[in-house]
């Protein structure tokens, strides 16, 4: 029977291409419409995993508190949004809007998901509450080239709803996504986090949950005792009027409350999780989508970790082959700073923030033998 696999960051390092790094600020929307100042310039180029280990929360704070300040706080972010009222059935919550263009060095991108128009659907058809993460940047924007960058490969969205869930399967064809990455439960204290949008057992007839057009299957599901907080799907997604079928994972880690951290006694179910998906980046040619249920607090801090920790095993691989022996570059505030620039709020609330320092520092400890304890 297949089943989660175990193994802990085992990662094909060849792929990683080449990191640089530079003490200047990036010339993008936040500097563009802020005054320059000295500290954020600190932020952004972070610190050393010899010192990140010695980071209070103290720091932590002030540095949250100055991404909270460039992002949320400017007029510039909030032109940004999709503020369109005829779609506002289509978001799962009203204040949580997707961004639609960020400038970079003067270049407009455009952050949002759009679906395929359908004839006769009317002008809310390509409609998702969704974004790509780290799209593709400026060629002269050489700040902090990501791993993961430049070719749409992730996407950001909200937990579907009764009103959007033939959405997120056409989202899931139309962007060839192998990979789903789900970090919510259903129902928390009560209340809808994200409406299920899968058949509940494993199935083989089609009649069992259709969406339109759409044919959903569940075809394996893990139940494995040592997974306790993470869930392994297998689906098969078929359009019945072009004929595409496609195989999508779904990766369903049960261990993270809304606006918390995951639990101590889940955080290996984690490890695996982000192991699965960097290995998907790194190894895969397909699409990730992530979501909690707004999208952006669970979804931000995940992603934050996967990206902090490709740039790590990056820097430390060319490191290794040219000799030096300066260790890697942990940049926090500069990670969630540019997650907030292609979606809003993500890494919603401090403790998320500082629960990304804190996992970070575990994970240089247990996986990176070499360096300080």
């Amino acid at each position: 029977m297949e089943s989660v696999n175990r193994t802990i960051f085992k990662i094909n390092l060849s792929r990683f291409p080449y990191i640089k790094l530079d003490q200047k600020l990036p010339q993008d929307l936040s500097y563009e419409a802020y005054k320059y100042d000295k500290n954020f310039s600190n932020f952004e180029y972070g610190m050393d995993v010899q010192r990140i280990l010695q980071t209070n929360e103290k720091t932590m704070e002030i540095e949250y508190e100055g991404i909270i300040q460039i992002t949320d706080k400017l007029e510039a972010h909030q032109r940004r949004l999709n503020t369109n009222k005829n779609v506002t059935h289509l978001n799962r919550y009203t204040d949580i809007l997707p961004c639609i263009l960020i400038r970079v060095m003067n270049i407009d991108e455009d952050t949002r998901v759009k679906l395929q128009a359908r004839k006769g659907r009317g002008p809310t058809d390509d409609y998702i509450n969704a974004n790509y993460i780290n799209v593709k940047y400026s060629q002269r924007f050489v700040y902090l080239q990501s791993p993961i960058g430049n070719d749409q490969r992730i996407i950001a969205t909200q937990g579907p709803t009764k009103y959007t869930v033939e959405s997120f399967w056409r989202m899931v064809l139309e962007q060839n996504v192998g990979l789903i990455m789900t970090v919510a439960n259903e129902k928390e204290h009560g209340k809808e986090k994200f409406l299920r949008y899968w058949p509940e057992k494993q199935t083989s007839t089609e009649e069992d949950f259709q969406i339109g057009n759409l044919l959903i299957y569940n075809t394996f599901e893990s139940n494995d005792e040592k997974y306790t907080h993470l869930i392994k799907r297998i689906f098969y997604v078929m359009d019945q009027e072009t004929g595409v079928r496609k195989k999508v994972v779904q990766m369903h880690y049960l261990g993270w409350p809304d606006y918390g951290i995951p639990s101590n006694e889940s955080l290996e179910d984690f490890n695996v999780l982000l192991q699965h998906g960097i290995n998907f980046l790194v190894d895969d040619t397909k699409k990730i989508v992530i979501h909690c249920s707004a999208g952006i607090g669970r979804t931000g801090t995940t992603l934050s970790l996967m990206q902090l920790i490709m740039h790590i095993i990056a820097q430390k691989e060319q490191r290794k082959n040219i000799g030096s022996s300066k260790y890697p570059i942990v940049q926090v505030f500069s990670t969630v700073r540019k997650l907030r620039e292609q979606r809003m709020f993500m890494v919603q609330t401090i403790d998320q923030y500082i629960f990304i320092y804190k996992y970070m520092k575990y994970w240089i400890q247990t996986y990176l033998s070499e360096y300080p304890k």
